[in-house]
């Protein structure tokens, strides 16, 4: 079967937040903090809750000099201006200087010994030094030494290391580590993985902390550590900033402890960090699935909010957008899933994805795939997507291909919405009209849910007449299978010719008007407990509700969204109270759980108190807006 034409392909659009794992500190959220003025100790426990700072006694670090801590023919070492090595041959403690001042030497395998020996540049012959392990130093002070092989996190030529140089011998080849002091090794780790060194000295001094706990670990059981991302970045002396040099000597021998970390490792916590975590830090076990420390539940891995990576500068808050057709994202995934359909990226590519996230955080957890054959494949792992897509982060959301919708007016606009959402094809059940006044906006918002329990679309009409543009797309919706009309609104919204012109359409007994009376008052409140006890009648479920302001529009638009995507009605409340109408509804649909849309400047606590006493509720299940205005609202609810 031969591919679609390109054209066909959807197009998803990920648009996606932070970089890294997401565990532990935000280098930009601690940027962001920072300049909001805490302190670098109120951050770093921040990052890792319910820890503490501990002064430890300093720690003997081992690095591997080479990103794959592979092993090399030969090693050449060079000392200070001035200065000379000297070696401890056989790994006893016992140094010998050797050769000349600025002589360097090489370090190599000796076939017709089977030793290691070492040739100076002067001339200088060191034979016979231990196979199996010998250590480098010199007699400079500081004890710095330059390696002229590419060496290092970059690996570039000529770099100079802190401490000790130790060789180790395998397969007539070398492998060279640093041995060297914990904040000398920090000192080197900081010009790697900070930002700049023109960050607020908060920040820096964060980075300091969690470079040193994340190292201790290792060294305190003598183990080594690499000199890449696999552990972190260090670039050794030739890259130390002296303001960088600063923050490590203003937090000397500082690390995170907790009470549940490890005892065998001193309590220390190894603080796993991240450039940005899009807002909010992850749970460890989110991200590291397993049951061996520390891929478990430790509660100082739990995750935070972490508000400030866009406003520090993070240039990965958002992160560039990729773009991918539903061919080449089939052909990237498809390798590393197993029961993907035959043919998956070349003539079956991917129709749809369902992203399903962690909570908190918003870490994509699973992607749900729909191949254009109409297989599926449930519960890919968030990682394998991301990093066979080779996004930045498990924090994304899929946009998708859009266009404005705005015709001439109000009612030629709502005309064209139902027209894309009912197609020639399709098969709507049923109309709802409703004022298009901007006084009698909340019957039009309380409308949204109903329309998407009847299946059907929102259309708006003048109080006193059916526009023609409006009558025909009734007509069309008539002709598609709608047999049912619904009015939204008492007489003053929508007016009886309206009504009687619904009916010469649709057929008597087959338009209903939805506008309070009874037990309920006849205005917006009492219209919008109709429209919810309609809904319960056919078949939504009042136990949630939504509620919203019946004095502002925002919230209400808002809520009307999330009811028509959830099936949960809105109820509208007024900001100093409950009216009745809203009261009453809320026994009539057996209420127990409310979401609020708006703040305390929306609605008062008094109404909100007897929002929950109506529902017997301790408190709102959820409240959008506690904080910001009306965008924050549709952030927060979205």
């Amino acid at each position: 079967v031969a591919p679609a034409a390109a054209a066909s392909y959807p197009t998803f659009n990920f648009i996606g937040y932070g970089w890294g794992h997401g565990i532990g500190m935000s280098q930009w959220g601690a940027k962001g903090w920072a300049e909001a003025g805490k302190s670098w100790e109120w951050i770093s426990t921040y990052y890792f809750p319910g820890s503490t700072l501990k002064t430890v006694a300093e720690e003997t670090v081992v690095v591997h000099l080479t990103n794959d801590m592979r092993y090399e023919t030969n090693w050449t070492l060079l000392p200070m201006a001035g200065k000379r090595l000297e070696i401890d041959k056989n790994d006893d403690s016992t140094f010998e200087s050797v050769g000349q001042a600025d002589e360097s030497f090489t370090f190599a395998y000796d076939s017709a010994t089977s030793k290691i020996k070492a040739t100076g540049s002067k001339g200088t012959i060191v034979s016979n030094i231990s196979t199996y392990k010998f250590r480098v130093t010199t007699n400079a002070s500081p004890r710095l030494i330059q390696v002229a092989d590419p060496s290092g996190y970059r690996e570039l030529t000529n770099r100079t290391y802190r401490g000790d140089l130790e060789m180790r011998s395998a397969s007539a080849k070398l492998q060279l580590r640093n041995i060297l002091e914990m904040e000398g090794y920090v000192k080197g780790v900081l010009p790697g993985e900070m930002g700049s060194a023109a960050w607020d000295m908060d920040a820096l001094k964060t980075q300091a902390v969690c470079a040193r706990s994340y190292a201790y670990i290792d060294a305190y059981h003598n183990a080594p550590v690499q000199c890449d991302t696999d552990d972190q970045v260090y670039l050794g002396y030739s890259s130390e900033n002296a303001t960088l040099n600063e923050a490590v000597d203003g937090t000397a021998n500082k690390v995170l402890t907790h009470t549940t970390a490890p005892a065998s490792d001193n309590k220390v916590i190894q603080t796993f960090f991240h450039s940005s975590s899009g807002g909010h830090t992850a749970k460890i076990e989110d991200i590291w699935t397993g049951t061996g420390y520390p891929s478990t539940l430790y509660p100082y891995y739990g995750g935070v909010d972490d508000p400030y990576c866009a406003a520090a500068g993070s240039p990965n808050d958002p992160w560039p957008t990729v773009s991918k057709n539903g061919l080449q994202v089939a052909a990237a995934i498809a390798p590393k899933i197993t029961g993907e359909p035959s043919g998956a990226g070349t003539s079956v590519w991917v129709k749809s994805l369902q992203l399903n996230r962690f909570p908190d955080s918003g870490f994509v957890k699973t992607v749900d795939i729909t191949w254009s054959n109409g297989a599926k494949s449930i519960g890919v792992g968030g990682y394998t997507f991301s990093s066979a897509l080779g996004l930045k982060s498990r924090k994304y959301y899929i946009g998708v291909p859009w266009d404005r919708i705005a015709m001439g007016d109000r009612y030629t606009t709502a005309v064209e919405v139902s027209q894309m959402l009912y197609p020639s094809g399709s098969a709507p059940k049923a109309v709802v009209i409703a004022s298009g006044s901007d006084e009698k906006y909340a019957d039009s918002l309380t409308s949204s849910g109903l329309a998407g329990r009847v299946d059907g679309s929102v259309l708006l009409t003048y109080a006193d007449t059916l526009s023609s543009s409006v009558r025909s797309e009734i007509l069309r919706l008539k002709s598609l299978g709608a047999t049912k009309a619904y009015i939204v609104g008492g007489v003053k919204s929508v007016e009886p010719a309206v009504e009687s012109a619904l009916v010469s359409i649709m057929g008597a007994g087959n338009v209903e008007r939805l506008a309070g009376g009874g037990r309920y008052a006849t205005d917006r409140y009492g219209t919008a407990a109709s429209v919810a006890m309609k809904m319960k009648d056919l078949g939504a479920s009042g136990v949630s509700v939504l509620v919203a302001s019946g004095e502002k529009w925002t919230d209400a638009a808002i809520a009307s969204a999330a009811s028509a995507g959830s099936g949960r009605p809105v109820v509208l409340i007024a900001g100093a109270k409950l009216p009745d109408s809203s009261a009453r509804v809320l026994a009539d649909l057996g209420t127990t759980e409310s979401v609020v849309f708006g703040g305390p400047n929306t609605i008062s606590d008094a109404a909100i108190a007897q929002l929950v006493a109506a529902t017997g509720e301790k408190a709102p299940a959820k409240r959008f807006g506690m904080t910001g205005g009306r965008y924050d609202v549709a952030v927060q609810a979205a």
